[in-house]
């Protein structure tokens, strides 16, 4: 009787281990997705407003280059545009598009910033943090002695960090 509770158990375990994304595909997605809209994201700064573990709202400030003023959206539960103060102002597209880098709350943008050449990518992952990168500038900004570079194709680079949310 106890071996089959561990098999039972065991399999459980598989089940919901094999469910969840690897890290480094999901690192992968949102590289792609990046790229992908790169010119709607270039000469920006979209930064989440609250870094909790299990938000009930998933809100967003961005600041474009050069531009007076920022925009306010959030992206879960709903995707709603709150405030729009500038010029080039953000769309629907624009929230939808950073929505599809977030996977409900495993997996969230933290910050995205694409300034000149620079790029930087922080993303909660499961309960890591995880800092893509690409460009020199941004590769000493964020490391520590500890830390480790890992090195994607195309320059790109990524830090891995526990994610320490706001209390």
């Amino acid at each position: 009787m106890r071996d089959s509770n561990i098999i039972i158990i065991i399999l459980v375990v598989l089940v919901f281990y094999s469910c969840s994304i690897p890290e480094n595909k999901v690192i992968d997605n949102e590289i792609e997705i990046f790229e992908s809209n790169k010119s709607l994201f270039s000469n920006l700064s979209v930064n989440i407003l609250r870094r909790q573990k299990n938000p009930s709202v998933i809100e967003y400030e961005v600041i474009k280059k050069d531009k007076a003023g920022y925009a306010i959206f959030q992206t879960y539960p709903d995707l709603v545009i709150f405030k729009n103060i500038y010029s080039d102002s953000i769309d629907m597209n624009f929230v939808k598009k950073i929505n599809k880098l977030n996977k409900q709350k495993s997996i969230r943008l933290l910050k995205l910033k694409s300034i000149d050449n620079e790029v930087q990518l922080e993303l909660k992952i499961y309960d890591n943090t995880i800092i893509i990168f690409k460009g020199e500038r941004m590769k000493n900004k964020f490391l520590n002695k500890n830390d480790s570079v890992y090195k994607l194709a195309n320059n790109w680079n990524y830090i891995k960090k526990p994610f320490i949310g706001e209390r």
